[in-house]
């Protein structure tokens, strides 16, 4: 990623990602509260939505200004049930950012580690 902005404001700090951008790189921490994400959900992490603070539900929040973290976490919520197959899904906001984020990378991570969906898991008979 580009840490222009960081690298400007505080170059300390900017060595230290950058040291650990390497140290992801080129070594492998089998730790289980560690999540390796992919670049795109790093940029959505670091998007302006990290601004918001989103109490309630889509369309029926405590404060103004929502309607595109509604659109987000519609999304999230629309690709969670199709997803899982399942309805009545709630995605709740991580720090200011929709958790499909967090609930995209657990997926993408489990079928890249198990070569397949959590739904086809979930459904697999058990020996």
């Amino acid at each position: 990623m580009d840490y222009k902005h960081i690298k400007a404001q505080d170059e300390e700090v900017y060595d230290a990602i950058e040291g650990e951008e390497e140290r992801e790189r080129e070594g492998l921490e089998l730790i289980p509260s560690e999540n390796y994400v992919s670049l795109a959900v790093r940029e959505a992490m670091s998007s302006v939505l990290t601004n918001k603070y989103s109490e309630g539900y889509p369309g029926k929040r405590y404060y103004g200004g929502q309607q595109f973290t509604d659109q987000v976490e519609t999304i999230a919520i629309e690709r969670a049930k199709k997803l899982l197959a399942e309805t009545n899904q709630k995605i709740e906001t991580l720090a200011g950012m929709c958790g499909y984020q967090s609930a995209n990378s657990f997926c993408v991570a489990f079928k890249q580690t198990t070569g397949m969906s959590p739904k086809q898991f979930r459904d697999k008979p058990m020996r």
